[in-house]
């Protein structure tokens, strides 16, 4: 590789069992080393700068992300064999990739031929497994991607999103030929920048020039803002989705995952003619892709094309207004109001009361929490401000709702944050619960309950990408008692609380196969993880059924499965959702009976009766593809369903209510 250079006085020599040869590359972040493992086995180890492992809070960031890559590695990068420090800075062992960059590759045979496609395919799939995980690339370029011997592979994912302001080989927010022009504003990178950088490297793949070429630094930061790029030598059935990508506007752009599907052929459901349509048009992505391909450059610019490949200057996203209809979809067809937080990227939600007051609280993406009316759909008080988005990842990752000092509260988890809000006046309530006072130990909170010991208010909240929970007395602001532990995966993917046998427990599931539950006032676990799904279980829900308290699990292994808490064992047998995967369960009271209700991974959600395990009705099919977050309440004599979805980045976003019956 280009920027190989030998060791120099400054270098270790060994990091751990491995003996280092080389240096690899180096930037803002890092540094990365050649190694040779005990057996001989060629490694890279991605070292954090020494004057950046000062920081608690960028080695915290460093080891999360490196965690997520670990997981993710054999699907779209080098496999990660083991992390650790080095006197006190982290670092990432992952194996070595021989082969050249593709920049060196283009550089000495020219463009890409037949092989675009599969590089599209292969760094697609990096990309949007890696956005899926919450993570931004941020210096997607060529020279980050290896031509190895078994096709090409993304590096530089574990140490490209540790600040804002610098990348793994750049002082600029990544490569300057490479980055989006809301980056040049100085927003924020998300996956839509990813996106453009793909576009970008896609060009220089099939072209062997850049796509906003100039003679200097100035001229391509230009060209970026405010020209067109260009795509001279371009394949004809490459150059719309391309110029789709370049779109000024990141929210205009298509996702690593709708491009994946254009690639690989596959068809979301919203394609398919049995659900409602929304206003815009909807068409087959699968025959516009075809059509595309057949008919090259000259035949393109007349095809009908879905609305992101469209270039639409000026396009504005969706109101942010609430919005109150007759229920939509609803079994029951009585009107309620069926929108809410319309245009919001709602990622955490709770209902509740207020008084006498139906309410849900819901957590956002812009770091707020927000409170609405459920019998109007309009928001109720003021917008409530999160904590500074230099803590953590900056949004709100978990809500839940409860009662503190004789107060209604809202508990949000914000990075590594948890925040008490007073819902009677909509501020905060007391301090924040974090690592700052080096008593609390934080890590990037991803699910959050509330339940009531005696003599307390506890917060239950998973430990970021550790397989542990933790309680916190939010009247002391401080831990209580020792964390919980017992799970065999890397981390934990769901978490609830509820009543057992009269008492407060917390059941939650990991990112293996298992759940486990705690016994809150006794502090202590209860038997044996439950074990029956066969992939990871992605949701838990606690509720009753009759004087028993059950639980409701759902699990990428395409199943939901019920158990009896007391007893610590599975009642009867799993019911088979949908092959894609069960993304979120929750449990109600419906005509009497006790429902479990059960979201896929294309955002279709289900309503089981949990004591024949049978599907009640027909499915309930949002308007969006991607589910975010749901919750099951009531609201007056009725139980309902609130879920928020979304589709493409920063495109269009609701959160639909659904009446599902009586609940008596």
């Amino acid at each position: 590789m280009a920027e190989r250079r030998p060791l120099g006085p400054d270098d270790p020599a060994r990091i751990g069992d491995h003996r280092l040869t080389h240096v690899l590359g180096e930037g803002g972040q890092g540094i990365v080393y050649l190694g040779h493992a005990t057996d001989g086995r060629q490694v890279a180890i991605k070292v954090l700068h020494a004057r950046r492992a000062t920081d608690p809070a960028e080695k915290r960031r460093f080891t999360r992300e490196s965690t997520i890559i670990a997981r993710l590695a054999p699907f779209c990068t080098a496999a990660v064999l083991g992390m650790g420090e080095l006197n006190g800075r982290p670092y990432l062992v992952s194996d070595y990739i021989p082969g050249p960059t593709l920049d060196e590759l283009v550089i000495e045979s020219g463009p890409m031929g037949s092989g675009l496609d599969q590089l599209a395919v292969t760094t697609l799939t990096a990309l949007a497994a890696v956005h899926r995980a919450g993570i931004v690339h941020r210096d997607f370029k060529p020279s980050n991607v290896i031509m190895g011997p078994v096709g090409p592979t993304v590096i530089d994912f574990g140490i490209a999103r540790l600040t804002d302001r610098s990348t793994t080989r750049s002082g600029l927010v990544g490569t300057p030929a490479y980055l989006a022009p809301e980056l040049l504003d100085g927003q924020t990178a998300g996956p839509a920048a990813d996106v453009f950088a793909w576009a970008a490297t896609m060009v220089y793949a099939a072209t062997g020039h850049r796509a906003f070429p100039g003679e200097t630094q100035a001229a391509v930061l230009a060209a970026i803002l405010t020209g067109t790029p260009d795509l001279t030598g371009v394949p004809g059935r490459l150059a719309p989705i391309l110029a789709a990508c370049f779109t000024k506007a990141p929210q205009d752009r298509p996702t690593a995952d709708a491009l994946l599907d254009h690639f690989t052929n596959r068809v979301p459901r919203s394609a398919v003619p049995d659900r409602p349509l929304p206003a815009r048009r909807r068409i087959n992505r699968r025959a516009v892709l075809a059509a595309v391909v057949t008919t090259g450059a000259a035949g393109a610019a007349g095809l009908l094309l879905p609305s992101w490949l469209e270039q639409r200057p000026g396009t504005s996203p969706p109101s942010t207004a609430a919005t109150t209809n007759a229920l939509r979809g609803s079994p029951t067809g009585s009107p309620r109001p069926a929108l809410l937080a319309r245009g919001m990227y709602v990622a955490a939600l709770a209902l509740g009361r207020l008084g006498d007051l139906p309410i849900a609280v819901t957590g956002n993406i812009d770091n707020t929490v927000r409170m609405w009316n459920l019998s109007t759909g309009e928001q109720h008080g003021r917008t409530m401000k999160g904590t500074p988005p230099s803590r953590g990842y900056g949004w709100i990752n978990a809500i839940a709702i409860g009662q503190l000092d004789g107060k209604t509260v809202a508990v949000s988890g914000s990075g590594d944050d948890i925040v008490v809000w007073d819902l009677e006046t909509c501020r905060r309530y007391g301090k924040p619960l974090n690592s700052a006072d080096g008593i609390n130990e934080i890590n990037n909170v991803h699910a959050l309950a509330l339940a009531q010991l005696p003599g307390r208010t506890v917060a239950v909240s998973d430990n970021g990408f550790a397989p542990s929970v933790l309680v916190w007395d939010l009247e002391n602001r401080r831990q209580y008692g020792e964390s919980f532990t017992g799970l065999t995966g890397p981390e934990i993917k769901s978490l609830t609380v509820g009543q057992v046998d009269g008492r407060a427990h917390a059941l939650a599931s990991d990112a293996n196969k298992g759940l486990l539950i705690w016994d809150l006032e006794a502090g202590e676990r209860r038997g044996t993880p439950l074990i029956g799904h066969t992939d990871t279980v992605n949701a838990v829900a606690i509720g009753q059924l009759g004087d028993k308290a059950i639980a409701v699990s759902g699990s990428s292994d395409g199943t939901m499965r019920f158990w009896d808490l007391p007893a610590g064992k599975q009642r009867g047998e799993p019911v088979p959702v949908h092959p894609r995967g069960v993304d979120w369960v929750g449990i109600g009271q419906v005509g009497g009976k006790t429902v479990a209700v059960s979201r896929e991974r294309d955002n279709v959600l289900r309503v089981w009766d949990v004591e024949s395990g049978q599907q009640q009705g027909k499915p309930l099919r949002g308007r969006y593809e991607i589910g975010l977050s749901a919750a099951v309440g009531r609201l007056a004599d009725r139980t309902i369903l609130l879920s928020a979805a979304w589709e493409g980045n920063d495109g269009a976003r609701e959160t639909r209510m659904w009446d599902l019956g009586s609940s008596v």
